[in-house]
């Protein structure tokens, strides 16, 4: 029966995305365009060719990019993008682990003791709440979610044991979750080994032993999934989080108290895709450095919410404690407005490493969501004997509806408000159309409670009592389906699969280097246009990213985790002239608003005018490659960077290089640097071909970072720092083959320690196996 519910499941998955599906169209904002395309794309080109991508030379000036999970290098799941169209992949990778999360919240519901109709319901809920499907845009944090249900089902296993044969079993399935888990690579996976933790300590009987079993089921987990950990681990050292978050920082997107209305009131704050409706940024974040809310909804609903609740007053044993850990996770997801975030972050270290705690919310609604699957059918049970539950809904109702009449009245005075607020915090808002959206959800939480009361009042028709339960359940997902429509932002995925209009007079380099481009692109348009609309103008105006998938670089482009000597590199850079930074870093390309154009003083290469800008070409730059014969060694970096980017353009030397640490210095003779010819077979393998006049070194304008090696002429040197982030080698006079090579920290050491774990886990299971059939 279970394969019925899993159809169920899928149905409603084809039914919320109809459009991605079946129509070609693709989500449109956050980070899915500048993130998540790009990276998908250059993932499965790669392992199309056969080629294991460890650097993205396209990005940056170079990226880790085996070295991030959250790329999927290491996620056997993410490379079914290479069987198929990327764009089309990308966008059913992040469905497939919805579908994971539903499936986990069966299995899950129904070892919590739910009926088949209720898990299938609480599946349903979770897969269509308003957080899980406004992650979709957010990254690859959906696929930590996608595992997060599964992770808690295996641990209530642990923790449910009565007999001690039947923890071999249970812990096998736990590491094998846990490993799928830890692959999928979001740093947010951490949140479900706290998740597991916390279950087995809030439900087994036997808390010692099964934490114990638990505990060491992890390690093994953790050994399989090696291969995705140890990278990011062994390279935290250069990432801007080495040194910690500081509690600001970390606690960023914390969410806002009155963002817990959005749990039964959908668009309280406005729609959170959509800035020039969202309201959650003048009052619920007070318009803050950051985007205005970390999650686009919140809303679950009441039936859900009520459901889970009478659960939780009903079971005295496990339901009712995952119940309260599930109201801990939601004080966590409150972050910096409570001081329990402060204590957490002492206890756990990795939160100083990790972001916007509203990501907690998430944990509390996976266990909602079984809860809900447990109480569905007590529901009806509990309302038919007791007056005032079943009165519940249909206060909630009217409250609402009076609430939505009042705000109908008073719209003219609230968007008046709205706009001077917007006003004085210099954010573009839509009033009407905000307001708008408030009153219409609340129309809808209104008309789903109502249905509820419905549903429960005529449970015991003797009609068509039997067809009130299966009625809910698709009255509650059919309205979850309806709300996830108006959440998403889509467009055409013809639109993102060409090449954008303002790249279209360029050609990438014969030689495989991609040409960099930087974009200074300020957006114009009126706040009543659509996002919709928006998008596909910044499409056309090679957003950030966009241009890799076209054989181009970008700078500085977006990434989710750099180095702490890149970022250091672009802030020191935002003190000197566009002109500097350009000729520093070789980038080739700028777009720019066409009233800047001129004061650049460089050549048009777009024959016209698209949105307000322009490209020009800097001509003027140092090669991407060259024999530097002026050199000097500086202790500090922030005195490299402090030379690198004084007011005068003409102040530096581009004929020099600094470079980090200790040693001798040639600052004598005027010569020009000497280009040297760039031979690129793979992205982590890069040749040069230099001719020297006299010694000096050879300075590659890619990024420096550990895992890089290099030889001349076959001999192994070491690599400098040139200019606190190139690469630079020392090389005598002549003609010289310089030869790099990139080895991802942690990657090699990783998969023989993942492979050794499935080695293990696997004889594991045969013994068992074979145990279990002897009896």
């Amino acid at each position: 029966m279970l394969l019925f519910s899993f159809a169920g499941l899928a149905a409603v998955l084809v039914l919320a995305y109809l459009r991605v599906l079946f129509f070609g169209e693709t989500f449109a904002v956050r980070d899915h365009l500048t993130w998540t395309l790009p990276s998908r794309a250059f993932l499965a080109e790669s392992l199309r060719h056969g080629h294991w991508p460890e650097w993205w030379d396209a990005l940056r000036l170079g990226e880790r990019f085996a070295a991030d999970p959250n790329n999927g290098v290491t996620y056997p799941m993410a490379w079914l993008v290479a069987l198929v169209d990327p764009l089309v992949g990308a966008d059913l990778l992040l469905l497939l682990h919805l579908l994971l999360a539903g499936t986990g919240t069966v299995l899950f519901a129904r070892r919590l003791g739910a009926s088949r109709l209720g898990a299938f319901f609480g599946a349903s809920t979770l897969m269509t709440s308003g957080y899980l499907t406004s992650m979709i845009v957010n990254g690859s944090i959906l696929m930590a979610l996608g595992w997060m249900p599964l992770l808690a089902w295996a641990a209530l296993g642990i923790a449910q044991v009565e007999e001690r044969k039947d923890y071999v079993g249970r812990a096998l399935v736990f590491a094998g979750v846990l490993a799928g888990s830890v692959a999928s690579g979001n740093p947010a996976q951490v949140n479900n080994s706290v998740l597991a933790g916390a279950i087995v300590l809030f439900c087994a009987s036997r808390r010692g032993l099964a934490f114990g079993v638990l505990s060491a089921a992890g390690v093994l987990g953790l050994a399989m999934g090696a291969a995705s950990l140890l990278p990011p681990l062994l390279t935290l050292a250069d990432s801007a989080r080495a040194a910690g978050l500081s509690l600001e920082q970390s606690g960023a997107w914390s969410m806002h108290p009155l963002r817990l209305i959005e749990l039964v009131w959908p668009q309280f704050l406005g729609l959170g895709l959509r800035p020039e409706v969202s309201l959650a940024g003048l009052w619920a974040h007070g318009g803050g450095k950051l985007e205005p809310i970390w999650s686009g909804s919140n809303y679950v609903g009441l039936p859900v919410l009520l459901c889970a609740g009478l659960a939780a007053l009903k079971d005295k044993g496990e339901v009712r404690r995952l119940a309260i850990l599930s109201l801990a996770f939601v004080v966590l997801a409150l972050g910096t407005f409570t001081p329990v975030y402060r204590f957490y972050r002492t206890v756990f270290w990795f939160e100083h490493v990790l972001r916007y705690p509203e990501k907690h919310l998430a944990t509390a609604i996976v266990l909602w969501a079984a809860l809900a699957a447990v109480g569905f059918d007590r529901w009806f049970e509990c309302a038919r004997a007791d007056r005032r539950v079943r009165r519940i809904p249909v206060v909630f109702g009217l409250v609402v509806l009076a609430a939505v009449g009042i705000g109908y009245l008073s719209r003219v005075g609230l968007c008046g408000a709205i706009v001077q607020e917007s006003r004085a915090r210099g954010v573009g808002i839509d009033a009407p159309a905000a307001v708008r959206a408030v009153l219409e959800g609340g129309v809808w939480a209104a008309l789903a409670a109502l249905g509820m009361w419905i549903a429960t009042r005529f449970s015991a028709h003797p009609r068509f009592g039997t067809l009130m339960r299966p009625g809910l359940a698709v009255l509650v997902i059919g309205h979850l389906v309806a709300h996830d429509w108006s959440v998403h932002v889509l467009i055409p995925r013809d639109i993102v699969r060409d090449k954008p209009v303002m790249l279209a007079p360029l050609k990438p380099s014969p030689a495989g280097v991609p040409t960099r481009i930087l974009r200074r692109v300020q957006e114009t348009m009126p706040i009543t246009v659509s996002d919709e609309m928006r998008t596909m103008y910044l499409y056309e105006l090679a957003a950030d990213n966009t241009a890799t998938r076209f054989g181009f670089g970008q700078v500085p482009g977006y990434s989710i985790a750099g180095t702490a000597r890149f970022d250091a590199l672009a802030e020191a850079s935002g003190r000197a002239s566009l002109e500097r930074v350009m000729d520093l870093l070789d980038i080739r390309y700028l777009i720019i608003r066409a009233a800047e154009a001129d004061a650049m003083g460089m050549p048009l290469v777009t024959p016209g005018v698209l949105a307000g800008h322009v490209m020009l070409e800097n001509q003027e730059r140092r090669p991407r490659a060259f024999v530097a014969y002026r050199w000097q060694h500086v202790a500090s970096d922030q005195q490299i960077l402090a030379s690198l980017f004084v007011p005068n353009r003409a102040d530096v030397d581009l004929g020099a290089v600094r470079l980090s640490g200790q040693g001798d210095s040639q600052t004598s003779g005027t010569d020009n640097p000497s280009p040297c010819q760039i031979e690129r077979p793979t992205p982590e393998h890069v040749l040069l071909h230099c001719r020297a006049e006299r010694p000096g070194y050879a300075v590659l304008l890619d990024e420096w970072t550990h895992g890089w090696a290099a030889t001349v002429d076959g001999r192994a040197v070491e690599i400098e720092r040139a200019d606190t982030v190139f690469r630079a080698l020392a090389i005598p006079q002549g003609p010289h083959v310089v030869e790099m090579r990139y080895r991802t920290p942690g990657l090699r050491a990783g998969a023989v320690v993942s492979l050794g774990g499935w080695l293990v886990f696997a004889a594991m299971v045969a013994v068992f196996l074979v145990r279990r059939r002897r009896g």
